[in-house]
């Protein structure tokens, strides 16, 4: 899994939060409420279960799973074989 920078959040969506030297924070985000991001269920966080950031803290990840890469690549495989098999040039390549 991979994680990609993002600008904008989505209410219910997992991200990793990273805030200055402190380790990072993963957790879902809810609402910005005043000047503060609130995530509830952040893992990374021994003792609180919804976590304040200011807006100073403001590199947030979206997790990008490569199991859609995976996948339409697969498909672009089949579909390139079949069209090998039906025209009868294994070198044919589908865009």
């Amino acid at each position: 899994m991979e994680f990609k920078e993002v600008t904008e959040l989505v209410p219910g969506t997992k991200y990793r939060i990273l805030c200055h030297d402190i380790l990072p924070f993963t957790g879902f985000y809810s609402r910005v409420e005043y000047e503060f991001y609130t995530f509830q269920s952040v893992q990374g966080s021994h003792f609180h279960k919804v976590l304040h950031f200011s807006q100073l803290c403001n590199t947030f990840y979206a997790p990008h799973f490569q199991r859609d890469r995976i996948q339409s690549d697969m498909e672009h495989r089949a579909v390139t074989k079949f069209i090998q098999r039906i025209i009868g040039d294994p070198t044919f390549s589908y865009p």
